[in-house]
């Protein structure tokens, strides 16, 4: 009986420390939602872009700026 309910103290503080760890390592910023923005919509305009481009050497640069853009944020 002692050993089943050492086994279960044991497994209940290592799920407790686990979850305590994992929670530690949040590390998002919850307030870039306008910086964010301001990337995903440049993102679409050069997406949409691409797809109206009427050559095929436009949409490489439009494509090109679009990998480019998503790169650097």
């Amino acid at each position: 009986m002692f050993k089943a309910f050492k086994g279960y103290l044991l497994l209940l503080i290592l799920v407790s420390v686990w979850c305590a760890k994992s929670n530690a390592q949040h590390t998002y910023n919850l307030n870039n939602n306008p910086k964010l923005d301001l990337y995903q919509d440049s993102l679409v305009i050069l997406s949409e872009a691409t797809f109206a481009a009427k050559d095929n050497l436009t949409r490489f640069e439009k494509n090109a700026q679009f990998v480019k853009n998503w790169l650097q944020h």
